[in-house]
């Protein structure tokens, strides 16, 4: 499990309300994709290097939720990826995660890749959420401050 904790929860809950649902949307997907990039490079340096496939084709995107003020990270083979042989780590990076059994018997042991990442920088990946998300909802509000200077002056004119 893990566990967050946030210090100037107060502050942050006025600053969301004061940019508003999307310009805070916006801060959240800017501040979650710098977060998952130690996570993204982590995979890669764990990833086995058979063809370097695997590797390659480890990638992050970032999705917002519709409903709520949420943001999320995908992180891993990205689908549509090949290698040199053709092949689409996709398909198979789960059982390179978790190994599995051989058609003609056996099985082959699992090469964690994913579950390491995450534990290795998850801690770095929180405090650059935490730092980023304050920096770009700082400039949302001055850019929303800016907005509203400008239409007051065309509105007293």
């Amino acid at each position: 499990m893990i566990r967050l904790t946030i210090d100037g929860i107060d502050d942050l809950e006025k600053s969301l309300r004061a940019v508003g649902k999307k310009a805070a949307r916006e801060a959240a997907l800017v501040a979650v994709q710098h977060a998952a990039q130690p996570v993204v490079e982590a995979a890669r340096n764990l990833a086995t290097e058979d063809t370097g496939a695997l590797r390659g084709s480890i990638g992050l995107r970032v999705k917002p939720y519709r409903r709520g003020d949420k943001a999320i990270a995908v992180i891993g083979p990205q689908s549509k990826f090949r290698g040199p042989d053709g092949r689409q780590p996709a398909r198979y990076a789960h059982l390179v995660e978790f190994g599995h059994a051989k058609k003609g018997g056996g099985t082959v042991a699992a090469k964690p890749f994913m579950r390491p990442a995450i534990a290795q920088a998850s801690g770095e990946a929180m405090r650059t959420l935490g730092d980023t998300f304050g920096v770009a909802l700082k400039i949302k509000a001055e850019q929303l401050a800016e907005v509203r200077k400008s239409k007051s002056k065309k509105r007293s004119k």
